[in-house]
């Protein structure tokens, strides 16, 4: 009944509803995206910045980092939209290779965090029958949290400074030769281009 309904309405209409309908699924786009970035930028700046307990200027300067970081994949989103290409470029290449190495800071801590959960685990459980243990000694935890900090941060730096030079380095052909016995003669020469952003 909703397509007769919209069929029988005038352009104007349609066009009005239509419009509606792509402003609400960009709304709806836009705060589902902005929250998962804003959660898993929490999610680094808690394990990178927090837990490591950074001195106090270092800790501020990586907080605003953060936030400005977080903030500039749905900023060029929607300035794209508006400004010409040769303008945005530089600014969303920057954005774009942030969630590059934001992918791989994410995978490498989750990956950490799992395995450090794992072993916590069954370090407890043999334990379980052991009483008077001594509590851990804060300042060895702040040093072995920014050790793990640094870790992830330079092997996700690594990781995605492979993938940017490969990135640059540019096109290339690979030629594959395919014999088909039963092929007809009339499609000798005949050519398949297929094109994919992987």
């Amino acid at each position: 009944q909703r397509r007769d309904r919209r069929s029988r309405a005038p352009p104007g209409r349609v066009s009005y509803l239509t419009t509606m309908s792509l402003t609400a699924t960009l709304l709806v786009w836009a705060f589902l995206s902005m929250t998962i970035m804003g959660l898993g930028h929490y999610y680094l700046w808690r394990r990178l910045v927090r837990d490591a307990g950074l001195p106090r200027p270092w800790h501020a300067a990586a907080t605003a980092a953060l936030a400005v970081l977080a903030i500039s994949h749905p900023i060029m989103f929607f300035l794209g939209r508006n400004l010409p290409r040769d303008t945005i470029h530089p600014w969303a290449f920057a954005a774009f290779s942030w969630m590059g190495f934001l992918s791989f800071l994410f995978m490498t801590l989750v990956f950490v965090d799992l395995s450090r959960l794992g072993a916590r685990g069954v370090a407890r459980f043999r334990k379980a029958a052991v009483e008077g243990e001594e509590p851990e000694d804060p300042s060895r935890r702040r040093t072995l949290q920014r050790l793990l900090a640094a870790t992830v941060a330079l092997f996700s730096l690594g990781l995605g400074g492979e993938a940017m030079a490969r990135a640059l380095d540019g096109f290339r052909q690979k030629h594959v030769r395919v014999e088909l016995a039963k092929l007809p003669a009339a499609l000798h020469g005949f050519r398949i281009v297929q094109l994919t952003d992987v």
